[in-house]
């Protein structure tokens, strides 16, 4: 899930503090910084941290990197001089305390002299060497001591005797916890907060013991490498000053506000825009998940601009629907679903109507079979005497011939068909589809948040920031005015790109953030409250 990392008002103002120093054209005040401390403690580093120049000072980051004073002058007016480190080389030990004012330490080497060496941007360093009496008569006496702690290395027994010693001749010291960290991240603290706790108990104690219980340390804890902390520590330093440079050093450091406030709303609407491009470049995926990383960026947004605002509020119900449905619609928006109708098989078994036949019988003639019966016909005959003696004999003329005569003919059976209704007889089957008057789905495209997702979270952003989350708003009336802001500001980011899903994230960023004060037309003035 993205993290919207909250600016560091504390490494805005050091930031322009810095710079300041730096750009200042005119001397201001006459403020003395001797920076001291065990070797490796940073003394060096903070030095080039306040010129803006890493390297600056040589400092090999070994122990035992300073082997003389190193001298930045600014043109502000405040000199700075970072002393070899303590209880670490003994010969160094004392060119450190020699550079005090304090009592050299007779089993270490005598130191005679001291090196001075400026170092100048852009020019090559000068070195003078003065003997201890003319060191002591150039007045390099401070008005503010920089006692550098690295709190991972313990605050040591050496250490509490030669803080004793610093104590008994200076008390305006200004205790510096450097806190290691990564110089690209910002992260990874090397000391506990054991370690923390320790040092500061033992300063505590050589602190009273010197000074009494009524005199408190001053404790201060930056980043030498970052300079995040340096605004407080010059504040905190402004305590220590005479009343006359005191005031002027102040007013030095209050001339950056207006700078300070507009960085400051400049970096937190810049992180908007980091989750504008991250949402941005997101797609659903048609999981549960889709909506819990919207609705976490939501919840990230308001604790956000909770905290800028210095604001502690919980989500009011109403909000909570409103963003409940706007992340719904979006994801809906994103996610195009294919569907194509569903049809059912069907089928039909298609039948014939058949005739039906029935065998009959029946008798007929035998054409083949005739009834012949034989008779005796009376013919006439050309012999008169024969027909005569018939016609005596017989009483026909004539003559007497037997013929045969077909009378009829023999019976026989037989069978034929005929018709006797029809049936119904099975053809064939027919085969076909039919839609249901359902859908089914086929495929889903998941497209990016991209312009939706942008404005979505900017419309969010100008909700929070405004009066309605604290009004006891129906969640029509909320409603009503998340689309109202929404109608304009969609507007307004359509003019700037169609934001379409080849772009990435740092792309997106290149869009928003010269535009950044039009889409995010807020402030938060009461959290860059700098008095």
């Amino acid at each position: 899930m993205f993290k919207l990392n909250q600016p560091s008002l504390s490494a805005i103002r050091s930031k322009f503090f810095i710079e300041s120093l730096a750009t200042s054209p005119k001397k201001i005040c006459d403020i003395k910084i001797v920076v001291t401390g065990r070797t490796g403690s940073g003394k060096t580093t903070l030095g080039n941290c306040l010129t803006g120049i890493d390297n600056l000072m040589p400092s090999s980051g070994h122990q035992d990197c300073t082997n003389e004073i190193n001298f930045i002058q600014f043109p502000v007016g405040i000199e700075y001089f970072d002393l070899p480190g303590v209880c670490s080389d003994d010969r160094l030990e004392n060119y450190n305390r020699v550079a005090l004012g304090l009592e050299q330490v007779e089993d270490f080497p005598f130191v005679e002299s001291l090196i001075i060496t400026q170092y100048i941007k852009n020019q090559d360093y000068q070195k003078q060497i003065f003997s201890i009496d003319q060191y002591k008569q150039k007045q390099f006496q401070p008005d503010i001591i920089f006692y550098l702690i690295a709190p991972d290395k313990q605050f040591l027994r050496d250490d509490c005797f030669y803080l004793k010693d610093l104590l008994n001749m200076h008390s305006q010291l200004i205790y510096i916890f450097n806190m290691f960290v990564n110089k690209e991240n910002c992260e990874n603290q090397i000391a506990s907060y054991e370690n923390i706790s320790d040092a500061i108990d033992k300063i505590t104690k050589v602190h009273a013991d010197v000074l009494g219980n009524t005199n408190h340390p001053k404790i201060a804890k930056i980043s030498c490498w970052t300079g995040e902390g340096v605004y407080e520590l010059m504040k905190l330093s402004c305590q220590m000053l005479e009343s006359k440079e005191a005031k002027k050093f102040d007013n030095f450091l209050n001339s950056q506000k207006k700078k300070i406030s507009h960085e400051f709303t400049y970096q937190a609407k810049f992180e908007i825009v980091k989750l504008l491009a991250n949402i941005a470049c997101q797609k659903p995926t048609g999981e549960s998940s889709d909506y819990q990383n919207l609705n976490q960026a939501c919840d990230e947004l308001w604790e956000y601009i909770n905290f800028l605002l210095g604001r502690e509020q919980d989500k009011p119900d109403a909000l909570k629907q409103l963003i409940h449905t706007q992340i719904n619609k979006l994801i809906n928006e994103c996610t195009v679903s294919y569907h194509e109708k569903v049809t059912q098989k069907k089928s039909k078994a298609i039948y014939k109507s058949v005739p039906n036949f029935k065998t009959i019988y029946d008798h007929v003639p035998d054409y083949d079979r005739p009834i012949i019966i034989e008779k005796t016909e009376w013919r006439d005959t050309s012999n008169v005497f024969k027909g005569l003696k018939n016609l005596s004999k017989h009483g026909h003329y004539g003559k007497k011939k037997k013929v045969s005569e077909i009378v009829g003919y023999e019976q026989k059976t037989i069978t034929k068909q005929i018709l006797d209704g029809y049936r119904k007889e099975y053809s064939h089957t027919e085969y076909w589809e039919e839609e249901t008057g359902e859908y089914k789905l086929v495929g889903t495209t998941y497209n990016s948040f991209s312009h939706s997702g942008i404005c979505l979270l900017l419309t969010l952003a100008h909700v929070f920031t405004s009066d309605a989350v604290g009004k006891s708003y129906e969640y029509k009336d909320l409603d009503r005015e998340y689309h109202a802001k929404y109608k304009k500001i969609s507007q307004l980011v359509s003019k700037l790109s169609n934001f379409g899903n080849e772009l990435t994230e740092q792309d997106i960023c290149n869009i928003l953030e010269p535009n950044i004060d039009k889409i995010l037309d807020f402030s938060f003035k009461p959290l860059c409250n700098l008095e």
